[in-house]
């Protein structure tokens, strides 16, 4: 009988896959669509496509939930540090109707140390949009009336990715920066989406009342160790409605019971009350100082004249 063939005499399995080479650039992922750790991908020529499927607020961050599309047969990747994310909701005050032709939330994320794989079939990425890139908060933003476009870095390009077998969990993607003129004005944008979405609820519930007033800012102001922009003023809403839950916004100028010209966002809490003791006694009761909680008296109609009571 023959001997047994050794090791290194024995014939290679005929059915394993020869390893697969890096495809050319713009073609996706190669062989089995990123289902290898031998896979590559290259980025496509073109952005891929953004479906939004649901917005949240999640530890003072915007959390958006996409599905990621590549525009390449093969699969995408995004690599460059400055892809610019732009969320849009509709500008209509009136529910979430409307054309999404505002943006609510803007900042650029960097993908270049850690590559985002987008297998042919599409993934899902979360977003995070960090504090001070974000003007809407997730309760006012119905995520089916809201588009997501991206300006993607392609100035990685020619670098082809290994594809590990993650290629199809979802990524999640932390904050963000941006530039800081367009996030100035977007976010006054919002705020005066903000001051015309709570009008309604100013007229129907506190008009003709006493009621907190607990913050009034204006970009270019120096209070409390900072210079106010826009969007800080939107986060300092954001924050104060989440600690009370009836904060309402309102512009100054658009009502005569605040001097004219101060051009002041200013913050209420929409209780309301028969007499300036009874709101400066609930300032009192949540441990606010004079600065930041005095009785303000609101009305459609009449003077500033002796609508103000000081702690």
């Amino acid at each position: 009988m023959a001997d047994e063939p050794t090791p290194a005499e024995e014939e290679p399995d005929r059915d394993s896959p020869a390893p697969v080479e890096s495809s050319e650039p713009d073609s996706g992922v190669s062989g089995s669509n990123g289902a290898g750790a031998a896979d590559y991908v290259t980025p496509c020529a073109r952005a891929p496509q953004f479906a939004v499927r649901s917005v949240s607020d999640q530890d003072g961050e915007l959390e958006v939930t996409t599905e990621v599309t590549p525009s390449c047969a093969e699969g995408d990747v995004l690599t460059g540090a400055a892809n610019s994310m732009m969320l849009y909701a509709p500008s209509s005050t009136t529910g979430g109707s409307g054309a999404a032709d505002m943006v609510v939330a803007y900042a650029d994320f960097d993908f270049s140390g850690a590559p985002v794989v987008i297998p042919s079939g599409g993934r899902t990425l979360v977003l995070r949009f960090a504090a001070g890139y974000f003007f809407r908060s997730a309760s006012d933003i119905d995520a089916s009336s809201t588009t997501l476009s991206g300006d993607i870095d392609r100035s990685g390009a020619s670098n082809a990715v290994a594809v590990g077998s993650d290629a199809r969990t979802t990524a999640i993607v932390a904050s963000g920066t941006g530039d800081g003129q367009a996030a100035e004005a977007a976010a006054a944008g919002n705020l005066r989406w903000q001051a015309d979405h709570d009008r309604p609820t100013v007229v129907s519930s506190v008009s003709g009342y006493w009621v907190p007033q607990v913050s009034s800012k204006r970009p270019g102001l120096y209070a409390e160790g900072m210079t106010w922009g826009s969007p800080d003023i939107v986060q300092e809403f954001f924050s104060l409605r989440q600690q009370f839950p009836q904060a309402l916004l309102l512009f100054s100028d658009d009502w005569s019971v605040f001097d004219a010209g101060g051009s002041w966002w200013v913050t209420i809490v929409g209780i309301p009350f028969t007499t300036a003791e009874e709101a400066n006694a609930w300032c009192d009761s949540q441990d606010l100082d004079g600065e930041h909680c005095f009785a303000k008296y609101i009305d459609t109609n009449g003077s500033s004249e002796g609508t103000t009571r000081n702690r």
